[in-house]
């Protein structure tokens, strides 16, 4: 994959030797492209989503609150289930996905 500065001096030389109809052409097929992995983005989050819901649905006894008691963990979310196990995280998708990491 290049990288976003070789995309954008290509970018800039297409629409430099472009006619106005191609350079029509050519951001619309950006703009399609780049909708295209937003969308792809939009899917893989919702995934992960669901993957999170179905570990609270899956995990007894899960409980969130905000820990102040060490200042290691200052401000995290901790997150309890099984009544023994417990997992961190700066929101509560991270800290689901930290206890999904442990247990």
């Amino acid at each position: 994959m290049r990288t976003r500065e070789e995309r954008i001096e290509e970018i800039y030389f297409m629409i430099d030797d472009a006619s106005h109809s191609e350079c029509r052409r050519l951001a619309n097929e950006w703009l399609e492209e780049a909708e295209r992995r937003a969308e792809q983005r939009v899917r893989a989050e919702i995934a992960r989503d669901s993957e999170r819901l179905d570990w609270l649905e899956n995990n007894s006894g899960v409980s969130f609150e905000l820990d102040q008691n060490t200042r290691k963990n200052y401000g995290n979310i901790e997150v309890r289930w099984n009544e023994t196990d417990v997992a961190y995280g700066r929101t509560v998708r991270d800290a689901i996905d930290a206890a999904r990491e442990v247990g």
